[in-house]
C-alpha cells in the first residue's frame, strides 16, 4: 500500500509510540516522525506554507527512541489520515509508483487533517487544494530531472562537447558546471526572477563561442532561438526585439518577446553583442534584473525567469592578444572572473567612443559565467579541419555510397594554406569548398555520358598528397615535423633548475623562479606565438624537496 518513503514514516511512528508506552498508533506519534524526517518535513511545510524548521520545531520530539518490537492497532484519528492519504493517491497518482500511498500523499492527508492542524498549530489545507499541491509537485518532477537523471545527461553533454569544440576544454567546462548550477534547485527557488542561467563568451572570432552555444543547446532539449545584434546596431531598431504600439503601421510582436512568451524555458543567443546600440544593449538591464520586458505590441510583460541566456562578444582583446602580459592563460582562463569583465568594461566602440559595455550591464554580468575563449593553436586547427573532412566524407558516402578518405598530412596542409587568416570557420569553410572543389574536377577529367560508368567502377575515393620526393625536402618536411627542441618554462628553485638544464639538455629550458618571471618570460615568447612546434605554455612546478 505504501511505498517505501511513507512506509518509513509509520516505521519511524511505531517506534515513537513504543518508546512514549503508547498501546496503539496515534496522531503523536506520526507527527513526531513526521518532525524528524527531513523530506517529510519540507512537504508538510509547503501544505501550510511555513518553512522546514518551523514544522520540525512544531512537532513532538521524544527524548529516547526505542525500536518497536512488533505491531501497532491505529487509532482512529490515525486511520481518518490513512483513507484520506488512500483517496488522494487514487485521485493523484504518483506516476512513478501508481497505486502506492507515497510520502506526498501522507503529508497531504496530514495537513487536511483537523486533528493534526490542532497538534501543529496551523491551518487547515483543504482536500481539493491538497489536490492541486500534490498534481505541482508531480508536475515539477517532469520539468525539473532528479540529480542522477542530470548527472548523467551532463556528463553526456561534456563528453560530446569535448569531443567537437577543439582547444576550449576550460570554456566546455565551466558551461556544463553552469548548467548543472542552473537546474539543481531552478524549481524550488520560487523567489528567483532573473534568468535561469546567464553565460558571455568571450574570445577572437572563429574559435567555437557561437559553435558551443548551438552545439550545447541542441543537447539540452530546449527551444532555440539565435538573434544576431549586428541587424540591432541602430538606435531603433531595438523596436524589432520588443514590438512597436498597435497605434503604428505595420506593427508587430518583438520578435524576441513574442518567442519567450511562446517558449519561456527557451535559451536565447545573442551573437556578437557588442554590435548593438546601446538603446539595444540596455534592454537588457531590465532582463537581468527584473527577469521581465514589457511588448510593445501586446502591452504586457514577458517573463524571463526559465530562460538561459548566452552572449557571445569578440570584445576584450587585450586580454586574447596578450593573454601572458595580461595575466589570463590557457591553463586558468576560466579562473578569471573579474579580469574578464574589466576588458568587456575597458574596451571602447572606436565609433563612438564609448564602452561597448556600460558599467551596469557588467555589473550583471558578474552574476553569470563570463568564460574567455582562447586562439585556437595549430593542434587544434588541424583537428577542426580533420572533423569537416570526416563530415564531408561522411556525406559523401552517404549520397554516391563510394567511401572517402584522406592522407592525414592534408589537414595540417590546408591550416599552413590559410595560415594568416586560419580561424575554425575559415578553415571548416575552406575544407568543405576543397573536397567539393576537387570532387569537381575529377568529375570534368571523363566524357558526361561516362561519368555514370565510371563512378560504378568506383568504390573509394582516396584524396592523396603529391609528393614529389620520398623522403621529403628537408623545407618541406620541416613544415610537418618540428625541427627546433621543445620549449617548457620550468618554475622551480635555482639549485633544481640547474640540475634539468645540465641532465635533459633536449629540452630548450626556460627557468623562472617567480611567478612574475615566469610571466615576463612568457609574454617575451609571443611575438612568434602562435608556431607549430611546440611551446608549452604550461608551468612546471615541482615539489620542495
Amino acid at each position: 500500500m505504501f511505498n517505501d518513503k511513507a512506509q518509513a514514516i509509520i516505521d519511524s511512528a511505531k517506534d515513537h509510540a513504543f518508546s512514549n508506552g503508547s498501546s496503539n498508533l496515534d496522531i503523536l506519534s506520526l507527527t513526531a516522525a513526521v518532525g524528524a524526517n527531513t523530506q517529510a518535513c519540507v512537504l508538510m511545510a509547503e501544505c501550510f506554507g511555513r518553512t522546514s524548521e518551523d514544522i520540525r520545531n512544531a512537532c513532538p520530539q521524544p527524548a529516547d527512541l526505542k525500536k518497536c518490537p512488533g505491531k501497532l492497532s491505529l487509532s482512529a484519528s490515525v486511520h481518518a489520515v490513512m483513507s484520506s492519504a488512500k483517496q488522494l493517491a487514487e485521485n493523484v497518482p504518483d506516476r512513478s509508483h501508481p497505486g502506492l500511498i507515497g510520502l506526498r500523499h501522507l503529508a497531504c492527508a496530514m495537513a487536511v487533517s483537523a486533528e493534526v492542524c490542532g497538534l501543529l498549530n496551523m491551518s487547515r489545507m483543504s482536500a481539493e487544494n491538497a489536490e492541486k499541491l500534490l498534481s505541482a509537485w508531480y508536475e515539477k518532477d517532469i520539468q525539473s530531472p532528479g540529480l542522477r537523471d542530470l548527472t548523467e545527461s551532463l556528463r553526456e553533454l561534456r563528453s560530446d562537447l569535448l569531443s567537437r569544440v577543439f582547444g576550449q576544454d576550460h570554456a566546455v567546462h565551466a558551461f556544463v558546471e553552469g548548467v548543472f548550477n542552473a537546474e539543481v534547485v531552478a524549481a524550488a527557488d520560487k523567489k528567483r526572477r532573473t534568468p535561469r542561467a546567464l553565460f558571455v563568451f568571450a574570445g577572437p572570432p572563429g574559435v567555437g563561442k557561437t559553435f558551443l552555444a548551438e552545439l550545447g543547446s541542441s543537447h539540452l532539449d530546449k527551444p532555440f532561438k539565435r538573434f544576431d545584434m549586428s541587424a540591432y546596431s541602430g538606435h531603433q531598431q531595438n523596436e524589432a526585439l520588443v514590438g512597436m504600439a498597435q497605434s503604428f503601421r505595420g506593427a508587430h510582436p518583438g520578435a524576441l518577446t513574442e518567442f519567450v512568451e511562446k517558449n519561456p524555458d527557451a535559451i536565447l543567443l545573442f551573437d556578437e553583442i557588442e554590435k548593438a546600440h546601446a538603446n539595444t544593449i540596455h534592454l537588457f538591464l531590465q532582463i537581468l534584473d527584473a527577469g521581465t520586458l514589457e511588448d510593445k505590441f501586446l502591452e504586457r510583460n514577458v517573463f524571463f525567469r526559465d530562460t538561459t541566456i548566452i552572449f557571445t562578444t569578440n570584445a576584450g582583446r587585450r586580454l586574447y592578444d596578450k593573454p601572458n602580459e595580461s595575466g589570463v592563460h590557457t591553463a586558468n582562463s576560466a579562473f578569471h572572473r573579474r579580469s574578464i569583465l574589466d576588458a568587456l568594461e575597458r574596451e571602447k566602440n572606436p565609433q563612438t567612443g564609448q564602452p561597448f559595455f556600460p558599467s551596469a550591464i557588467c555589473s550583471r554580468l558578474a552574476t553569470g559565467y563570463p568564460m574567455l575563449f582562447n586562439h585556437l593553436r595549430v593542434s587544434d586547427l588541424v583537428r577542426v579541419v580533420g572533423a569537416e573532412l570526416n563530415r564531408m566524407a561522411n556525406l559523401f558516402e552517404r549520397q554516391y555510397y563510394k567511401r572517402v578518405v584522406f592522407d592525414s598530412l592534408l589537414p595540417m596542409c590546408m591550416v599552413l594554406r590559410e595560415w594568416g587568416r586560419a580561424d575554425a570557420r575559415t578553415l571548416r569553410s575552406q575544407a568543405e569548398i576543397f573536397v567539393k572543389t576537387e570532387i569537381f574536377k575529377f568529375c570534368q577529367l571523363f566524357k558526361t555520358d561516362r561519368l555514370e560508368e565510371v563512378f560504378e567502377q568506383i568504390d573509394l575515393v582516396r584524396f592523396a598528397m603529391d609528393k614529389a620526393a620520398d623522403p621529403m625536402e628537408p623545407e618541406v618536411g620541416a613544415l610537418f615535423e618540428p625541427q627546433e627542441p621543445p620549449r617548457i618554462l620550468l618554475l622551480t628553485e635555482m639549485d633544481l633548475a640547474a640540475l634539468y638544464l645540465e641532465n635533459i639538455p633536449e629540452v630548450s629550458w626556460r627557468a623562472a623562479f617567480t611567478a612574475e618571471d615566469a610571466l615576463q618570460i612568457l609574454a617575451d615568447e609571443e611575438p612568434g606565438w602562435p608556431d607549430y612546434t611546440g611551446l608549452s605554455e604550461s608551468l612546471v612546478r615541482q615539489p620542495e624537496l
